[in-house]
Parts: structure tokens; C-alpha cells; sequence
């Protein structure tokens, strides 16, 4: 109850929180792991994917692993600042908030907890609970367009629809070159790797900015309709 009367009163402060928390979430990942990547000598942005500046001997490995559980916390206060104010309604938008959660907590505390780390070529077990982690992460981030599809209505939230769509269909064939190259089927991990986060990062920046800009006082509970 405490909750819920603190979120009344202070629904456009969350709501602004969420915003930010999920801009700087999703720009903040290139950022941070494109510098990090460039002081450490030998990285390679097409063959080496981010876990690799997060291994024990990796130089960078303290700034990885922090920003991971940085990453998580802010996903973590982007969804639920969500489903507090514009996403109070609905069992989609419950569904996409949980989606957001996972992704974070998957991608954010578990790649920063558990570096993917090898002894003699052979993986940990930290190296497996990273893969575990990182698993549910990715699985939870490929559906949240899947989630936005069914919360902005094809006919009322046109662009929004189809972007949703458009960020699905695009994410699954990135995901799926990047399995191809873990693999070894095709080349460049990281390239594939970096390709599918930046299509989702930015349906999450999409995301974000719209909440910003949208009056919690309009929300109708079945979208926005500004788009």
C-alpha cells in the first residue's frame, strides 16, 4: 500500500527515472564496452565477443564486471519504473517488464558475476553459469519486441507495431548468425554479437524515450497513442 500511494503521488519522477535509467542502459552498453575494448591490447570487435573483456585475465575485467552489475540495476529500475507508471495495465506489458528484468539480470549480474573464463582451453564452472545466465538473458531479450508488438496495436500504434515486428524478426536472424559463429560455421562472433545488442539497445532506447515524452495521466492501458 506504501508503495502504491508513494508511485501515485510520484508517478512523472519514476517515470522520468525509468526513462533515463533505460537510456543510459542501452547507449551506456556500446559505450562502455567500445572504450573498454579499445584499452585492451589485441581485443578484436569482430572476432572476440563482450564476454572476453570480462575473463579473470582480462586487464579491463574490474570495469567489465562492474558495469554488468551497473547494466542489471539500471534495466532493473527501467522496468519497474515501466510497470509503475505507463505499463500499470495489462498482462503484455507485465510480461515485457519481466522480459526487461531477465535480460538485465541474465546478461547484467550474471555475465558480472561469473566471468566466462577457461583453464587449459577447458571452460569453469564459472564459465557455465555464465553461459546459463547469459542463455536466459538472450532468450528474454529476443521476445521483448514480442512483447511491444502486442502492446502497441497494429491499427491505433502503427509504427510502433511495426517497429516491434521489424526489431522480432531482424533480432532472431542476428541471433541466430551469432549461434551460426559461436559455432564456428561462419566468422566474426563479435561483429554478430554486436550487431544483434545494437538492434535491441535500440528498441530499448526507442522505448525509453517514448515513456519520457508520454503524459502517465493519458495512459489508456493498452499503449501509447502518440505512436
Amino acid at each position: 500500500m506504501m508503495i502504491a500511494a508513494f508511485a501515485q503521488r510520484n508517478r512523472s519522477f519514476i517515470r522520468m527515472t525509468a526513462s533515463i535509467s533505460g537510456l543510459v542502459a542501452s547507449a551506456g552498453d556500446f559505450i562502455v564496452t567500445t572504450i573498454l575494448g579499445l584499452l585492451y591490447p589485441g581485443y578484436s570487435f569482430i572476432h572476440h565477443t563482450e564476454s572476453f573483456l570480462g575473463t579473470s585475465d582480462s586487464p579491463v575485467a574490474i570495469y567489465m564486471n562492474s558495469w554488468g552489475i551497473i547494466f542489471s540495476l539500471l534495466l532493473i529500475v527501467f522496468a519497474l519504473g515501466l510497470r509503475v507508471t505507463v505499463f500499470r495495465h495489462g498482462n503484455w506489458q507485465k510480461l515485457f517488464v519481466i522480459l526487461v528484468i531477465l535480460y538485465g539480470f541474465g546478461e547484467g549480474v550474471g555475465s558480472g558475476l561469473f566471468p566466462h573464463d577457461h583453464v587449459e582451453g577447458v571452460l569453469t564452472l564459472s564459465g557455465k553459469i555464465h553461459n546459463v545466465f547469459g542463455a536466459i538473458g538472450g532468450v528474454a531479450l529476443a521476445f521483448i519486441p514480442y512483447g511491444g508488438m502486442n502492446i502497441f496495436a497494429k491499427d491505433t500504434r502503427r509504427y510502433a507495431h511495426q517497429y516491434s515486428l521489424f526489431t522480432f524478426v531482424t533480432g532472431i536472424v542476428l541471433i541466430g548468425m551469432f549461434l551460426l559463429s559461436k559455432q564456428n560455421i561462419i566468422d566474426y562472433p563479435g561483429w554478430w554479437q554486436r550487431l544483434f545488442l545494437f538492434d535491441y539497445h535500440c528498441y530499448l532506447f526507442f522505448i525509453a524515450v517514448v515513456a519520457m515524452r508520454y503524459p502517465s495521466d493519458r495512459f489508456q492501458g493498452e499503449g501509447w497513442d502518440l505512436f
